[in-house]
């Protein structure tokens, strides 16, 4: 086996791979919380659906406290979400929120997982989200999970007996791993996973249950308690200088794009854990009976002897004094038969000795995006901060088999560095996170690699292997290539050193709307990023049946950046196709990627490549609106694809609307959200009630009434509810088919509900005055009619609109007849021609 393919595996069995950007820089204290850890024989799995379900207050206490490695399973990533910092939504926004989940058990300790599921937005019961997913796959990745943490326990943060009552998604975590824990440890079970875990039985099973599961902290404390577990999560850590839930509050905190910050608690606080399965604990200790010191293994008690010594002789002052001892801890570990800790107990321990000694080894690219082919300047950096001996041997660029011999003595202090040189294979993979390499369905990720299904990342392409000895003792060391920039307001910044393509291509118009019968600009923007650029390559579109382009290619020109235009043309009929894009070089290769950057201070950069594509939509949308205003709320995009139909929106603020002469405005439209996220929106709703009064149309958008920064937007009664229609295929029923907004200034009928994507809508009203008017209902299956997802009320000379139709999902994935709807809630009050 190669020493790449070596690393690679050992990586791919480790629950969790976030991107390495330094070495280990910890202070005395936190040595020794990873030296506690490191005697501690312990694992737990946290299950749950989703980024920000998880309970970090256990998680912390577990990591922190109880110094157990504990891996939060979270079933998706959290992609049918809303986005509060950003535009990013569907798949981009589950990188973000993969992230985040990353940011969060960096902060509490933990470690992190996936399966393939998609988070295809809320469902009212597990039984559909089964269907959806595709409940043996996912329950083969929850079994796969389960066979590579190898828990002692598992902790399921809902209950598996509750369907219909919450979220589809966080009862069916459960019922998955209720069954996955019987059949983990059964190797006629998925046999396929057997070439690289073994059957693995957890001896118990728990509910993280809470209050909040009954109903009100009253009824919580007078249930039977008599199988429950309570653990005391409101420890203080002398070592740290913070309690547990200060440290799961900044862990909370890190789901940012979820409006997730915290404040921290001080304080007794107890978790409960019900008893479902395997043996029974005795007391108030989840772990009783089990073995969690190093005499659970073979070969243990020699290590336990060094781990001993180690943590006896351990100098706060002076931690680089345990670093030989260390050292003789990895051999004896490395010299164990295999084990459910070994890999793991392995990486604490080159983490430690890192960190002990104050050893920094560092390769650093010049630049964060590499294309294949081309020629990589390097710098190297090595320095040992402690006089433990030490010698630097080699370093090695792995997968590149290309070493550079140093053989240097690391004398106390002394940085060393120098300059290397590597070229990218021609036919190196591009990184992408691995989840979005293909098409996938609407509940299931495809994964073409079995062995990275879980992981959180894609595992880094380069890799620096270090070849040293410490105090004699030879002992190789990974670090990943990284990037390190400056930046003059967030000074040092690291970046991950990322494969892409010598060409990526962005559509000028992510949809292109087509009035029957008319051609319209399609723009291209060809990015060449390699050196060697060559004229003669071809630029041309993929057309579907019935769409035409002119000009039919185009020869580029060798420039770093160039754009081109084609003019398009459709069908006389309403139709939505897609257009993707392609570079062919005169070598044959074919480049068809765009490249999106992910770019918040509070994550790594993240670099995504999906097909150049762009949807093409003939359609005959008719409107007399020309202007609106558009007041942002929650990252939606509607005013963008509004101007695609050629209706302008001016972005307005509480602070420009008191300044506007809001008459010239045809519609004025609030974003999703926008009453909790805005925080001086109760400031300017006078105003905006007072527009609609005399004579505009006001449109409200969906809000959860939860964190509402003012209840007063509305002229009518109107009461805020959870209610939603989760499937985007489900019945709809007309109410009043004579109403304006259902035939001026386009006709709306049942073809004009088909298409919707993800959901029909959510958070409806569930209580309304009698002003309102309701002209459309919904329906999941096995449910009532639902009218109040578009409420109508005339007010004074104009009209106040409130919807919780999805329309922020609509617009961008271009459902004509959600274009329709919409352009007519924007004329209500307009004069039609």
């Amino acid at each position: 086996m190669s020493r790449y393919l070596g690393s690679l595996l050992i990586l791919l069995l480790l629950p969790v791979l976030g991107f390495t950007q330094k070495s280990p820089e910890l202070t005395s204290s936190e040595i020794y919380q990873k030296l506690e850890k490191l005697g501690t024989l312990a694992n737990v799995l946290y299950i749950a659906a989703h980024p920000d379900d998880e309970n970090t207050s256990l998680i912390s206490f577990f990591s922190n406290e109880k110094h157990y490695e504990t891996t939060y399973l979270s079933l998706t990533r959290g992609d049918g979400g809303q986005n509060l910092i950003g535009p990013e939504i569907g798949p981009l926004l589950g990188v973000i929120r993969t992230e985040e989940l990353l940011a969060a058990r960096d902060v509490d300790g933990g470690t992190q997982m996936f399966t393939r599921a998609v988070d295809f937005g809320y469902s009212k019961n597990p039984e559909e989200t089964f269907d959806i997913w595709n409940k043996e796959k996912v329950l083969h990745d929850v079994v796969w999970a389960i066979r590579k943490v190898r828990p002692d326990i598992i902790v399921n943060r809902f209950d598996h007996r509750t369907s219909g009552t919450t979220h589809g998604h966080h009862t069916g975590s459960a019922i998955l791993s209720y069954d996955a824990f019987d059949l983990a440890g059964d190797p006629s079970v998925f046999p396929d996973q057997l070439k690289w875990v073994e059957p693995w039985q957890p001896r118990r099973l728990y509910f993280n249950t809470s209050w909040w599961f009954y109903g009100s902290q009253e009824k919580f404390e007078e249930a039977d308690k008599s199988g429950m577990t309570s653990v005391d999560v409101g420890v203080y850590y002398p070592l740290l200088g913070k309690s547990n839930n200060e440290i799961s509050a900044l862990s909370r905190s890190q789901h940012r794009c979820q409006g997730f910050g915290r404040v921290g608690a001080r304080g007794t606080e107890k978790e409960y854990l019900e008893f479902l399965k395997g043996d029974k604990p005795s007391g108030d200790d989840p772990f009783s009976g089990i073995n969690t010191s190093w005499s659970r293994v073979p070969g243990g008690a020699e290590v336990q002897q060094v781990y001993d010594k180690i943590m006896a002789d351990f100098d706060f002052e002076d931690p680089s004094t345990v670093t030989l001892q260390l050292m003789k801890l990895y051999e004896l570990i490395q010299a164990m038969p295999e084990n459910a800790f070994k890999i793991a107990k392995l990486q604490e321990c080159e983490e430690l000795l890192q960190a002990c000694s104050g050893l920094f080894l560092q390769v650093r690219s010049s630049e964060n995006h590499l294309i294949p082919g081309e020629q990589v300047s390097a710098e190297w950096e090595v320095i040992n901060r402690s006089s433990t001996p030490m010698k630097i041997k080699n370093i090695e660029i792995l997968p590149l088999d290309v070493a550079y011999p140093v053989n240097v003595s690391l004398e106390k202090n002394i940085g060393h560095s120098g300059n290397m040189e590597f070229v990218i294979p021609a036919d190196a993979p591009f990184t992408n996170p691995y989840w979005l390499n293909y098409p996938h369905t609407l509940g299931l990720y495809h994964v073409s690699d079995e062995q990275r299904i879980g992981l959180p990342e894609t595992p880094r392409y380069l890799k620096a292997r270090f070849e040293l000895e410490i105090g004699g003792q030879e002992i190789v060391l990974n670090r990943d290539v990284v990037n390190v920039i400056g930046r003059p307001d967030r000074g040092e910044i690291y970046r991950p050193v990322e494969i892409i393509p010598a060409y990526t291509l962005t559509m000028q118009n992510p949809i292109l709307f087509l009035q029957k019968g008319a051609t319209k600009t399609l723009g291209v923007q060809v990015y060449a990023h390699h050196a060697d650029r060559q004229k003669g390559d071809t630029l041309t579109l993929s057309m579907p049946v019935g769409f035409s382009c002119t000009p039919a290619y185009y020869i580029l020109e060798g420039e770093p950046l160039a754009n081109y235009s084609f003019e398009i043309s459709g069908p006389d009929q309403d139709l939505r196709e897609t257009v993707q894009a392609v570079v062919r070089t005169k070598s044959g290769k074919s480049y068809d990627r765009t490249m999106t950057l992910i770019d918040y201070e509070h994550i790594p950069l993240q670099t995504v490549l999906q097909p150049a594509e762009t949807t093409v939509v003939s359609l005959q949308v008719n409107s007399g609106v020309r202007q609106i205003g558009y007041l942002q709320g929650a990252g939606d995009e509607i005013p963008r694809f509004l101007a695609e139909i050629g209706i302008q929106s001016k972005i307005l603020t509480t602070s420009s609307i008191p300044h506007e002469d809001l008459a010239e405005f045809d519609a004025i439209v609030l974003g999703i959200r926008a009453l909790n996220t805005i925080e001086d929106i109760g400031a300017v709703m006078p105003d905006l009630l007072q527009y609609a009064h005399e004579g505009g149309t006001l449109v409200l958008q969906y809000n959860t009434n939860r964190g509402l920064k003012t209840q007063n937007f509305s002229p009518f009664k109107l009461e805020l509810s959870r209610v939603r229609v989760t499937d985007e295929n489900s019945p709809v029923r007309i109410l009043k088919p004579q109403h304006k907004v259902l035939n001026e200034p386009n006709a709306i009928t049942l073809k004009d509900f088909e298409g919707w994507v993800q959901e029909r809508g959510l958070y409806f009203p569930g209580d309304y005055g009698g002003e309102f008017e309701t002209v459309v209902a919904f329906k999941d299956p096995g449910e009532e009619f639902l009218p109040g997802s578009l409420l109508i009320a005339p007010y004074g000379q104009g009209y106040y609109v409130y919807t919780g139709l999805s329309f922020f999902r609509e617009l961008p994935a271009g459902v004509p007849g959600a274009f329709k709807l919409f352009v007519n809630i924007l004329s209500l009050n307009k004069k039609q021609n």
